[in-house]
Formats: structure tokens, C-alpha cells, sequence
């Protein structure tokens, strides 16, 4: 008899383990989640979420997230709908720099304020700017691009997708660093600034490597710098803009984003689980062979202090982007 009682308490504890395992939906605060994207899909938000996305799904099988793209007003349509959404963790959003430039750069009338509206989830990746120049522009490297500039003021144009973005912030950076006056060009967006670029009307761009890889490898472009302090590791023979004006220092940054007010220990197991997914093999390989984003997986108050240091940046560059 009491053989008996063991064995069934044992089968029991065995199917009770068997569903307690981390990989199921449990872990989360609910079955569905809403993961909302300020940008149009095909972008680098929007393709880091769905990459982050799909391996949190394969390591949770028991869990559904719906991707859902809410553009314009510089991100504030999807921000007013997750300030909209129950502070309990089922409804997160992506962001990027750029949101915080259009919040130092347009202020309240932007919609929406990272320290009073949201709780940081975790940094998921940067990515530096890569400074290209057209092979009619006739320069190869960022002293002589500024010398060429400082020779003719204010006749080399340079293109920004809008006004309040990161964009604007690298060049008006640049320009004051170097002391050189260029030609600021706002367009719609990127899918014509890229063209314009190709045609030589905008001879210089900030790119990410794979979308100008074929142009460089076939010499009609040349990488002149990189916008972060330190050589990226995937291009470790292009410069830095530091090496030439010491300090300088900017990088596109992909967070996630939850309602003010989600609990701690809520924030805590999106943060959590959304690591492991950053570092998974399927995640690691892609962002190795098709991006130059390197991961972060940054907890929620290193994020939140990141998210503080940009946006102090980006105020002291507002007044520049706006002149």
C-alpha cells in the first residue's frame, strides 16, 4: 500500500514538473501580449522586434504576441496607445533614439514623455551611423570631407529623413564640431533620401553596412567614419569620428518600452525573458550576418539611466537642428 502511495505521488510530482518548466506561458503576466511598433515594417525597429518576437515565442509556446505597427506624429500614435494600454505588463512598445530626439527637439506637443509615461524594459541593441560619402563627392576620409567643407561653406548637402531625428542630431553635431556649415536636405522618407544618395544629389549618408555593402565593395562609395566612440568590431579598419574631433559620440538605440506603473517584478520577467531571447543562437546569427546592431540586454534601470543621458544630448542639440 504505501508502495502504491509513492509511486502515485511520484507520478504526480513528474507531470507537475513537466508543466512547471520556464519555457511555458506561465512565467509571463498573461497568455497574449500586444507589442506595438511606432515605424513602418521593413525598418530596423520593426525588424528587431519581429526578430526578438518570434524566438520569445519558440522558447514560450504557450504564449501569443501580436505585432502591431502604429506610425506617424514621430511615434506618438503608438505611444498615446500603450499610455492608453493596463499598466500589467500584456502590452509593450518598441522605440528608438530618434523618439527621444523628437521629444527634446518638438517638447510636450510631441505626445509623450519617457520619464513620466513609460517603465524601461530593457535595451535590446545599438547601432552606430556609418558616415558614407558618394565617389563624386571626391573625398575618402572625414578630414578631407571637413577641409572640402571649410573650403566651400555651405554648399555640400546632406539628407535627413525629418527634422526631429537622430539624423539631424549626428550632422548638426558634426558641423559644430568641425566648425563647417553644410546643407540641410528633410525629406518624407528614407526610400527617397537613399535614392537621392545613389543618384550623387546628396553625395553623403549615414548608413548601416548592409545597405550600401555593394556600392562600397564596388567603389562607388567610401565609408569616411563611424558615429560611435570606439571602431565597430564588423568594420574595424573604418575610423571613428573621435578619431578626428575628440568626444563625439552617437548611436541609434532599440529599447522596449511598458505602461508607467507595471509592477517591478513584472518588468523584471519581460526583461528577463526577452535577454534570453536576445542571446539565443537564432538571434545572435542574424544580428551577426545581417545588421551592425550589437546587443545590450540592458536591465531596467541601466536603460533607464541610458534613456536619460541621450535625452540630455539631445536637448543640447536641439537648438543646432533647429536653426
Amino acid at each position: 500500500m504505501a508502495l502504491k502511495t509513492y509511486i502515485s505521488a511520484l507520478v504526480g510530482t513528474l507531470c507537475l514538473a513537466s508543466f512547471a518548466s520556464p519555457a511555458q506561458a506561465e512565467d509571463f503576466p498573461c497568455k497574449s501580449m500586444q507589442w506595438i511598433v511606432p515605424f513602418s515594417a521593413g525598418g530596423g525597429v520593426d525588424w528587431m522586434a519581429r526578430v526578438v518576437v518570434d524566438e520569445l515565442q519558440k522558447e514560450h509556446p504557450g504564449l501569443t504576441i501580436t505585432v502591431e505597427n502604429r506610425t506617424g506624429a514621430s511615434g506618438a500614435i503608438a505611444a498615446q496607445a500603450l499610455k492608453a494600454a493596463s499598466a500589467d505588463g500584456c502590452t509593450v512598445m518598441s522605440m528608438s533614439s530618434s523618439m527621444l530626439v523628437a521629444q527634446a527637439v518638438i517638447g510636450a506637443d510631441v505626445g509623450y514623455d519617457f520619464e513620466t509615461d513609460f517603465e524601461p524594459v530593457i535595451n535590446l541593441a545599438s547601432t552606430p551611423y556609418f558616415l558614407t560619402a558618394w565617389n563624386s563627392l571626391g573625398v575618402k576620409t572625414l578630414p578631407e570631407l571637413i577641409a572640402k567643407a571649410k573650403e566651400a561653406p555651405g554648399t555640400i548637402p546632406y539628407p535627413v529623413s525629418g527634422q526631429a531625428t537622430l539624423q539631424a542630431v549626428v550632422f548638426a553635431e558634426l558641423s559644430a564640431a568641425a566648425d563647417i556649415s553644410m546643407i540641410k536636405v528633410a525629406y518624407k522618407g528614407g526610400g527617397e533620401m537613399f535614392a537621392d544618395f545613389l543618384s550623387g544629389r546628396v553625395p553623403l549618408f549615414l548608413a548601416f553596412p548592409y545597405e550600401v555593402k555593394q556600392y562600397i565593395d564596388g567603389g562607388d562609395a567610401f565609408y569616411l567614419a563611424v558615429t560611435s566612440k570606439e571602431r565597430h568590431p564588423s568594420l574595424p579598419d573604418v575610423p571613428t569620428v573621435a578619431e578626428t574631433l575628440p568626444g563625439y559620440d552617437i548611436i541609434q538605440s532599440y529599447g522596449v518600452v511598458a505602461p508607467k506603473g507595471v509592477p517591478a517584478n513584472v518588468v523584471a520577467i519581460l526583461n528577463n525573458a526577452i535577454a534570453k531571447a536576445l542571446h539565443s543562437e537564432t538571434v545572435a546569427k542574424k544580428l551577426q550576418t545581417e545588421t551592425s546592431f550589437q546587443v545590450d540586454a540592458a536591465g531596467p534601470e541601466k536603460f533607464k539611466a541610458l534613456l536619460k543621458t541621450q535625452y540630455v544630448q539631445y536637448q543640447a542639440a536641439a537648438k543646432m537642428i533647429q536653426e
